[in-house]
């Protein structure tokens, strides 16, 4: 690969593995952006990976941008030996910018969380690979679960015309769709709100990361959002940490 990492042997594999976790976790956006046209190539060399079960699950997913976030949420599970043919089998599928992005992040967090890490110093690394490295701000925020009262004044009307698209990308089922529109009487802010509040409370049950950044992603799942979207994002980086 274009970039190295070299830890000190001593880091625990519960280390590397949850500095791994924080890693997908930072670029989940652009991780789904990019690998979304590529997630059955790559879940193809991941096969041996995954259960029946888990491949069952990440292929019923209704997009590929969820197909992604499934892929990702089965990987975490796995082993150091998976996240390496992970990063190797995207640089296969020509996404070699990306996987040395998701190292480095992956490096940059194992140096966190372990002072004796020893990084490859940046000069070795490619000029060509671009920075994933935004605001720490930005980023925290990105990773919190978002509160009512934020999505009230910042999302839901902008997308409340759009609800049901909302509903559907995050993957909130049809029963409960259907459930939502009658109990609110088919006013869009209304439901889109109610969509929100059942999207949280599924939370408790982790069947997917509940955070600004799913939010987001599944918001550029919609194109007809896409300038509402643009406007979001930006609101919700400016957001006050809690």
């Amino acid at each position: 690969g274009r970039c190295r990492i070299e830890v000190n042997m001593a880091l625990s594999t519960d280390t590397r593995r949850k500095s791994f976790h924080y890693a997908v976790d930072h670029m989940m956006g652009e991780l789904t952006k990019t690998l979304h046209t590529v997630i059955d190539g790559l879940l193809l060399k991941l096969y041996g990976c995954f259960t029946e079960s888990e491949r069952q699950e990440i292929e019923a997913s209704r997009t590929n941008v969820r197909k992604v976030e499934k892929f990702f949420r089965a990987l975490k599970t796995k082993g150091i030996d998976a996240y390496d043919k992970c990063l190797t089998a995207m640089g296969d599928l020509q996404h070699g910018d990306l996987a040395s992005a998701l190292k480095e992040e992956w490096e940059n967090a194992v140096s966190r969380a372990q002072p004796t890490a020893t990084r490859v110093p940046p000069q070795l690394a490619s000029s060509a690979i671009p920075s994933h490295s935004t605001n720490g701000h930005s980023d925290d925020i990105l990773l919190q679960i978002p509160k009512m009262k934020d999505l009230s004044r910042i999302v839901i009307r902008k997308v409340a015309a759009r609800w049901k698209n909302v509903a559907d990308s995050l993957e909130i089922d049809i029963h409960t769709i259907d459930i939502i529109e009658k109990k609110c009487q088919r006013d869009p802010v209304d439901c889109c709100e109610e969509t929100f509040r059942v999207w949280l409370r599924s939370a408790e049950l982790g069947l997917m990361p509940k955070t600004w950044s799913t939010v987001i992603s599944a918001l550029k799942d919609i194109s007809e959002l896409t300038s509402a979207t643009e406007v979001i994002e930006k609101d919700v980086k400016c957001l006050n940490i809690k």
